[in-house]
């Protein structure tokens, strides 16, 4: 019974550091151990030792599976086989899957902690950066609420320590800084087609806007600021930024004046319920009309309401409620309301005069 347990803890140790080793290590000595089996019984003359039939061989007895069609026939090969092939292949094989599902977990654990570089993998993809943990929650589940948005990947780059905290909706990348490098590169800021930035504080989002902009200029950018300053400063060096101040104040007003419109600003912005507001782009190929005739359309044909015009993203030439005799032409933004998405496939723009 001693000798028992000094063999299972000598197999442990021995397993342990089997585990430890380099893949390089590791598949060296399995092959030292292949080679070195497979002379012992050709030296022993055992048929197992032909070419079409020893790696089969190994490869069941390694795996535990013993089928039983091969097996040593003299006492040479049988010891051989006891005493040599059965243990090392048991614990070299073992020892693979072990390291395999240790390689695996902590793989799995780097991308939940945010210590994996995305760079590789995604393009095109909104990224948040910023975590809050009253906002940003409620800021995916409105992004993943629009049913018909563009199906793009959503990655979440936080300066702070934590772990991915939605991880069968979104990508992570956890860093220092939201302005490092590194941060930037994981989460292939530089090809991101949307960007969110909302810092702990005012300085802490500008700066960042400010890293984002010097390695992306054809994303569309929205910054959260509660200073209109820091928002003013930045519209000075990047006008293409859409800034977004916070407007407690405001809703405070006009709830007061005109009761009920803090939830008609609700209802207008969130994807989860009822009509929500959403743009689409008037295709290139459009010839033109009043918004008479653009309003009666998206009303007629897809429950819609214009609320807004703008000759780009950033809002240039923005106009609220738009005259009816307001001309529309190619590239403009329709800003609307509707129960979902509208795509400009989804229109018919010949039907439009």
């Amino acid at each position: 019974m001693p000798s028992l347990t000094m063999l299972y803890r000598y197999l442990r140790f021995l397993n342990y550091h089997l585990v430890k080793l380099e893949w390089a290590s590791l598949a060296l000595l399995l092959a030292f151990h292949f080679l070195l089996s497979w002379i012992s019984l050709a030296l022993a003359g055992e048929e197992l030792a032909s070419a079409h039939i020893f790696p089969h061989f190994y490869i069941v007895t390694a795996s535990t599976v013993g089928y039983g069609d091969f097996s040593p026939e003299s006492l040479p090969g049988r010891l051989v086989t006891s005493f040599w092939l059965i243990p090392g292949s048991l614990m070299l094989f073992a020892a693979f899957l072990g390291k395999l599902a240790t390689g695996i977990t902590q793989e799995w654990r780097r991308t939940l902690r945010g210590e994996a570089d995305m760079s590789e993998f995604l393009k095109d993809h909104l990224v948040i950066m910023g975590w809050h943990p009253d906002r940003t929650p409620r800021m995916i589940d409105l992004i993943f609420g629009d049913r018909k948005r563009t199906p793009r990947k959503v990655l979440l780059c936080s300066a702070r320590p934590m772990e991915n905290p939605d991880p069968k909706r979104i990508e992570f990348v956890q860093g220092d800084s939201l302005t490092s490098q590194d941060v930037l590169h994981r989460g292939a800021v530089a090809s991101a087609e949307r960007i969110i930035i909302q810092g702990d504080n005012d300085d802490n989002t500008l700066a960042a806007a400010l890293a984002v902009t010097a390695i992306n200029k054809t994303a569309h950018i929205v910054c959260h600021f509660h200073d209109n300053s820091r928002a003013e400063l930045l519209k000075a060096h990047e006008p293409q930024v859409e800034t977004y101040i916070s407007m407690s104040t405001d809703m405070i007003v006009r709830a007061a004046q005109d009761p009920g419109s803090s939830r008609v600003q609700q209802q207008m912005l969130s994807t989860l319920e009822g009509q929500t507001q959403f743009s689409l782009v008037v295709p290139e190929h459009f010839g033109g009309c009043k918004v008479e005739s653009l309003l009666m359309h998206f009303k007629q044909r897809h429950d819609a309401l214009i609320i807004a015009l703008a000759k780009d993203h950033s809002g240039a030439e923005l106009q609220l409620n738009p005259g009816l005799d307001h001309l529309v032409a190619a590239g403009d933004i329709v800003y609307l309301m509707s129960a979902h998405r509208l795509h400009p496939q989804d229109v018919d723009w010949q039907s439009i005069t």
